[in-house]
Formats: C-alpha cells, sequence, structure tokens
C-alpha cells in the first residue's frame, strides 16, 4: 500500500516560535521546527516529537520513520466501550500531545456582555481565517443550532453548505425560511475502503470512529475545489453558549486515563456532587467544565478536526474556537452569564433580526460500517502494509 497524499511530510517549516494559530490558519505545512511554542492550546490538536510539532500525530510518526508502542494505549483503545482517548499521550510514547483547560478570568458578568461579545468574536475570528486564506471556499458542515447560526455571519469569501441526515431537511428548512442565500448540498456516508484505511491511519487510535461519517464525500469535495477550501464546524458551541455547561463533565470510562492533579481533584467533587448537590459550589462548576473540555471536548472534537484535516487535505475549524471567542470564554464567569439557552439570541443579533429554528436536532446513527476501525490491530495492519510497500 502506498502511502496516501495525505500524509505526504511537506517541506518542514522552521520558525522562531510557534503558536496554536500558526498551525491552524493556514493549511500547507504538515510539520514545524522550533525551539519556543507560545501558549497552552485549549481545543486544537498539538503534538510534539523532540523540538518537530505538527496537528497530525501520523505525520510525526512518518517523520521518525518508526513506532514506539505505547501499550497503555493499545489497551485502551481494544476496549469494547472505547469512545476517545483522553490525555497527553499518544500511540508512540515518543510523541505527546500538548495544551492545557482554559484557566478563566472572570470579566464577563452579564449575558448582554456576553452575547456581544460572542458575536464579535465569532465575526472577526471568521474574517482572520478569510483574510489569511483569499480566494477560498468557506464549507460550513451543518447539523443543529450551533452550526446553523454559522450561516448568519457575514461571510467575504464564497459560502457552500453542507448537510447529511438526519439534519439534512431540518437545514434546508433552516436556509428557506430564514431566506439565506445558500444551497444545501447532501452528504452521504458511502463506505470506502480507501478513506477509510486514511481515517484509521490519521486517527492513531485516538477516537472511536463509529462516531465519523462522510469522509469520502468530504475527499471528493475538497478535490473538486483543488483544496482551496476552509471547511467550517461548530463543535461543543452548546457547551459554550447553554446550562449544559453545568452538568458537562468527562466520561467516567475515561477514568483510567492520564489526568493532571487539578483534573482528579475536580473529579472528586463530581463524585460528591451526585451524593451532596449543595456541597458543589458554582465556582467548581465552571472549574469542572473548563476541564472536561479539555480532558474530553479537545480530545474527542478537537482531536476529530485534525483526523478531517488529513482526510481532506484541508482546513478544517470550529467557529467557536478562533482566538477571539478563546479570549471571551478566558473572560467569561459562566455561572453568571450563561444561564439559559443563550443560541437563539445570539443568532438573532448575528442576523439583526427574528431568526427561525427547527423545532428539532436528531443525532445520526454510529457508523456500523466504521466498527473496529479504530482498534490497534487495524492500525497496525495498515501501518505494517505500508512499511512494506516502501521498501
Amino acid at each position: 500500500m502506498q502511502i496516501p497524499p495525505e500524509f505526504s511530510v511537506r517541506d518542514i517549516e522552521h520558525c522562531t516560535t510557534l503558536s496554536e494559530d500558526d498551525m491552524w490558519l493556514k493549511h500547507g505545512t504538515t510539520i514545524w521546527q522550533t525551539q519556543q511554542f507560545l501558549g497552552t492550546p485549549a481545543f486544537y490538536p498539538v503534538y510534539k516529537f523532540r523540538d518537530y510539532y505538527s496537528y497530525s500525530p501520523f505525520a510525526l510518526i512518518l517523520l521518525k520513520g518508526n513506532l514506539v508502542i505505547n501499550r497503555r494505549v493499545v489497551a485502551e483503545a481494544s476496549r469494547d466501550d472505547f469512545l476517545y482517548h483522553s490525555g497527553s499521550d499518544t500511540l508512540d510514547r515518543e510523541i505527546s500531545r500538548i495544551g492545557g483547560p482554559i484557566r478563566a478570568r472572570p470579566i464577563i458578568r452579564t449575558s448582554e456582555d456576553f452575547m456581544s461579545a460572542v458575536v464579535a468574536a465569532v465575526q472577526a475570528d471568521v474574517h482572520r481565517m478569510e483574510k489569511a486564506n483569499p480566494g477560498y471556499t468557506n464549507i460550513v458542515l451543518c447539523g443543529g443550532k450551533d452550526s446553523q447560526n454559522l450561516l448568519l455571519l457575514q461571510w467575504n469569501n464564497p459560502v457552500v453548505v453542507l448537510s447529511g441526515p438526519p439534519n439534512f431537511e431540518l437545514v434546508e428548512y433552516f436556509v428557506s425560511v430564514n431566506r439565506l442565500p445558500f444551497d444545501v448540498v447532501r452528504l452521504d456516508d458511502e463506505a470506502d475502503d480507501c478513506t477509510f484505511r486514511v481515517e484509521a491511519l490519521s486517527n492513531c487510535c485516538r477516537n472511536n470512529l463509529e462516531h465519523c461519517r462522510f469522509g469520502a464525500d468530504l475527499r471528493k469535495l475538497a478535490e473538486t475545489y483543488e483544496r482551496r477550501v476552509v471547511f467550517w464546524l461548530g463543535q461543543l458551541g452548546d457547551i459554550l453558549m447553554t446550562p449544559k455547561w453545568r452538568d458537562y463533565r468527562t466520561h467516567s470510562m475515561s477514568k483510567s486515563n492520564n489526568r493532571s492533579g487539578l483534573d482528579v481533584a475536580f473529579r472528586i467533587l463530581a463524585r460528591i456532587k451526585m451524593r451532596f448537590r449543595t456541597l458543589m459550589t458554582e465556582r467548581a462548576l465552571s472549574s469542572r467544565c473548563f476541564n472536561a473540555l479539555w480532558w474530553r471536548g479537545a480530545m474527542w472534537q478537537g482531536a476529530h478536526m485534525s483526523i478531517m484535516r488529513d482526510i481532506t487535505d484541508c482546513l478544517v475549524v470550529s467557529g467557536y474556537h478562533g482566538p477571539a471567542m478563546r479570549d471571551v470564554m478566558n473572560r467569561t464567569d459562566l455561572p453568571n452569564v450563561v444561564t439559559t439557552d443563550l443560541r437563539s439570541q445570539i443568532g438573532k443579533r448575528l442576523a439583526g433580526r427574528k431568526i427561525t429554528y427547527p423545532e428539532t436536532n436528531p443525532s445520526p446513527p454510529v457508523s456500523a460500517a466504521r466498527r473496529g476501525l479504530a482498534h490497534p490491530d487495524v492500525f497496525l495492519r495498515f501501518f505494517q502494509e505500508m512499511q512494506g510497500e516502501s521498501r
């Protein structure tokens, strides 16, 4: 098996300093080399091997030319109830993920101020991305209210809206009833062995791939546009802008994963809350949410962004995790600010008029065709085939 073109290690970019935004603002470079990394990534994946960095752990494995198996990760990903890997370690013991949870310094203390800040921040992040990628087409993967609100932004570059079952008709309704100037293109999740192979290799046993969809269609679409596109998603918007943040926590199945001492403390507090809810303060709930956004959201949905980036060989970003939006969350007092679902009001502010939303938001079924695709045995088989072909 030849190395998929998505995993070709392009010329390594050498730089004095590097940040999360440098890696996720423009696509083209796969690996960066630097002596100084700035900042603490809280959502987008950044992986490190010595002084090399990449959004793709598999790219670093190819750079190394070998795989040093992390047996703890292998054991975890081999479990029947495996959902996602959470921790700084990876399938390769020489490659680690860097970053950590948001540590909020609350300044924004009213819902009105928060909504105004969110509208300005998301719009600023979109314009920043468009300016950095002139002539590119924005492709919005649309399902529920979080991604629907992205369609209300002021875009400078062309926009294409994608949606798949069971949300396709609902997104068509949203676009029609609100008189938005977009056509909605239907995605289908066809079985494609080549795409599945790329998904398994890119994944490196990070996610249960039964929750990933539409890979073949997205690859074809990227090729149609000669990869001059930016894919947009609305990842975790419901956690940031609804009271769901109060109950958002890491999955219990991940309790064996790497944790910082602080995260262990909050997991203990979470157990106490279940028995004595009044003992859990609002501030502790807020801190637990920000910890979960790292140990769960960044590890699961964030990792999926880099898998999609490998699959399509295009930029894949979230409308709610750009630098301006991160700054808003760093300054937000969640207990005082997000006490109701604010997304409809934010949509109204984005559009400058009342917006009508579908009444339902069904979840798609798991991908039965990908059952077992994230298992370490599958990854190792594909990796060994690649090694054999390259000799």
